[in-house]
């Protein structure tokens, strides 16, 4: 392939994905040191579609980048199809958000990968950190970094065991949909969230049947699960301390350092900062840490950005949903 299409995606097993619904990229071209990958955002979508606020959700801007990250291994670094990737971190910065609205097609992004560092072991690559320009229409719209290694499969089997299927998990209570920017309450992964002043802390929900976050069987809980955990957290904590409506993710900085086991409780703590003028509207940084079994597992930082009308009423009912 010597230039990039949008007309398929690419095999689904090239990105570690079940379903071909899921795959996001649609080729991928390597030309004088130069890598570039091709990745189509549908306008709807069950997951990343859920919310009203008119842009592709940068999320699912990070899952295609994640996938590209996946494909760049196999394609241009030789790295085995048997082997188990490790996300380390990843950030992400929304550069144009007008760049990002949803239009009357689906949207058709350029990657520009550039390898910034390469990780070895005894002369052997086992890691890479990517940067990701995303082009759309020839502009600029976001960035995105992602640091990942990679093991053979008997060096995981060694020290994760072989993937066994996930126990029946007891149903765990939600969140209210509306109270964290979604639409369908099967999309909601904390539970209540405590909510005091500009701190707030909630129950991290793992359901192993979800399709897009569990798209295949996993020995843990992936960080994908963990950033929603964040993002929901803290637009939880701006709409009952803040009095603001979802907001758009346009900075996003995340750093995993254990395992998140199945089947342990995770708990979600956010710090919520001031609101601050930005532009035309508003934005609040905050600062969010997981926890299970007294370590701390992952952190991240969001910036999130909101139009002048992202004003809503307090939601004080942090109860379940049960319906999309």
């Amino acid at each position: 392939m010597h230039q990039l299409t949008f007309s398929r995606t690419v095999p689904r097993e090239l990105v570690h994905r079940s379903s071909v619904a899921e795959v996001f990229v649609t080729s991928l071209v390597e030309h004088g040191g130069q890598i570039e990958v091709g990745v189509q955002l549908p306008r709807s979508h069950a997951f990343f579609g859920d919310t009203d606020h008119g842009h592709h959700d940068p999320l699912a801007f990070t899952e295609a980048a994640r996938q590209a990250c996946l494909a760049v291994a196999h394609q241009c670094f030789d790295v085995p199809a048997e082997a188990r990737f490790v996300l380390r971190g990843f950030e992400l910065r929304v550069l144009d958000p007008a760049g990002i609205a949803i239009g009357d097609t689906p949207c058709d992004a350029v990657l520009h990968c550039h390898v910034v560092r390469r990780f070895t072991r005894d002369s052997r690559l086992h890691g890479l950190q990517l940067r990701h320009r995303a082009e759309i229409g020839g502009r600029h719209v976001l960035t995105a970094d992602f640091a990942f290694s990679w093991l053979p499969e008997n060096e995981w089997a060694a020290i994760r065991g072989t993937i066994e299927p996930a126990p029946a998990a007891r149903p765990q209570p939600r969140c209210a949909a509306s109270v964290v920017g979604r639409a369908c309450a099967r999309n909601v992964v904390i539970g209540p969230p405590h909510v005091e002043g500009s701190f707030a802390r909630a129950a991290v929900v793992v359901d192993t049947s979800h399709p897009t976050l569990f798209d295949h069987a996993l020995d843990h809980t992936p960080g994908m699960v963990l950033v929603e955990a964040s993002r929901q957290l803290a637009t939880a904590c701006a709409s009952v301390s803040a009095n603001l409506s979802a907001g758009l993710v346009t900075g996003l900085r995340c750093r995993f350092t254990e395992f998140t086991e199945l089947g342990a409780e995770t708990t979600c703590h956010c710090q919520l900062g001031s609101v601050q003028p930005a532009g035309a509207g508003r934005e609040v940084h905050a600062w969010c840490w997981l926890n299970q079994s007294g370590r701390s597992v992952a952190e991240a930082q969001l910036r999130l950005s909101f139009p002048d009308t992202a004003v809503a009423g307090p939601h004080v009912d942090c109860q379940a949903e049960r319906t999309c």
